[in-house]
């Protein structure tokens, strides 16, 4: 049977989405992220609360989306299709990692880790370079979104 795409609505509009946690999470104050990889679906993701805390889908390209708290529109973390099978090979150092150290096992429940900033951060593991390396990449997209 034919299986028929139907075109993506997003449940906000681009001005109501608040980027306030995402802005201040890789700032001055140190908190926790939580990640996971699913090797099924083929994608990272990322978030700044409790993987608990219910968030919709706000896709800003076909292969990256934000994930928004209903209730505020508070931007609380993304997720990146096509990770291990596109994102990363598009940065060899990265790809490299995540092959080096077989990081897609290691991702297969959420894992917490915390940030420090700058003063305080002590040698990052390999898992906590790409999860920043994806964080920054999203950072730059919602700049773009919010522009």
């Amino acid at each position: 049977m034919a299986q028929i795409a139907l075109p993506y609505t997003p449940a906000y509009r681009e001005d109501e989405l608040r980027f306030d946690l995402l802005k201040q999470s890789f700032c001055e104050r140190a908190h926790s992220y939580y990640t996971v990889y699913d090797e099924v679906m083929d994608q990272i993701i990322v978030r700044l609360v409790e993987p608990s805390v219910f968030a919709s889908e706000y896709f800003v390209d076909p292969d990256t989306a934000f994930l928004v708290r209903d209730d505020d529109r508070e931007v609380v973390g993304f997720t990146i299709l096509n990770f291990q099978t596109e994102f990363i090979k598009r940065v060899p150092r990265l790809n490299e990692l995540w092959e080096k150290h077989n990081l897609a096992r290691s991702f297969r429940t959420f894992r917490t880790f915390k940030y420090e900033p700058k003063q305080q951060k002590k040698k990052q593991m390999p898992e906590q370079r790409i999860v920043a390396y994806s964080a920054y990449q999203s950072m730059a997209a919602s700049e773009l979104v919010a522009a």
